[in-house]
């Protein structure tokens, strides 16, 4: 079994280094054969404050058509579902800072969706932690202890986002209000306290 965990776990904030850790962890528990890779949106080696190394979102991409049918890409904690790729380039690179705290900037970039659209040619994800795009396998898509305030707003107003939640393998979330915005769209979740 190859174990693929995609975190926002490419930065220094505690909580979310332990997700791919946990994974890991609890994989080596189990009696279960497997290969482990964790990815971050950058490649990163924050080893000196306990964290696994991450390859990039962009070697996920690449390493993807080498994937098999026992490939599971699990989507660990965090509020990862609301922020767009603005949002999470700011926090690893200073241009993208300097843009995100340009109001005007921010507003051009936001209302024309621009980083989303290119994202979904070239990186097959229009959103950081969503791999909506035709490269990945739905079924081989899993999402753990996530955080969702973000997708009120992104739910309601994008029924692809709604399917693409109804076709993945498993949803869990790590709060009731986060539960409570997907289940307005009738989709199935479990309820996992990070």
């Amino acid at each position: 079994m190859n174990i693929n965990a995609l975190a926002a776990s490419d930065r220094n904030n505690y909580g979310d280094l332990l997700f791919p850790i946990l994974i890991k962890k609890i994989l080596e528990n189990s009696d279960k054969d497997f290969n482990f890779t964790n990815y971050g949106i950058i490649k990163s080696d924050l080893s000196d404050f306990g964290a696994l190394p991450t390859l990039s979102f962009n070697e996920l991409v690449k390493n993807n058509v080498n994937f098999t049918d026992d490939t599971i890409i699990i989507i660990a904690g965090g509020e990862v579902i609301g922020g767009g790729w603005l949002n999470i380039y700011r926090f690893i690179n200073s241009f993208w800072n300097r843009i995100y705290h340009n109001k005007y900037l921010r507003f051009l970039i936001n209302k024309s969706k621009i980083l989303e659209k290119y994202s979904k040619i070239t990186k097959y994800s229009s959103r950081p932690f969503i791999l909506d795009g035709n490269k990945f396998k739905r079924r081989q898509i899993m999402y753990n202890a996530i955080g969702a305030q973000g997708a009120k707003e992104l739910l309601a107003n994008n029924k692809e986002y709604i399917k693409y939640f109804n076709e993945i393998a498993y949803l869990s979330v790590r709060d009731i209000s986060s539960k409570q915005i997907f289940e307005a769209h009738d989709i199935s979740l479990s309820l996992v306290p990070d």
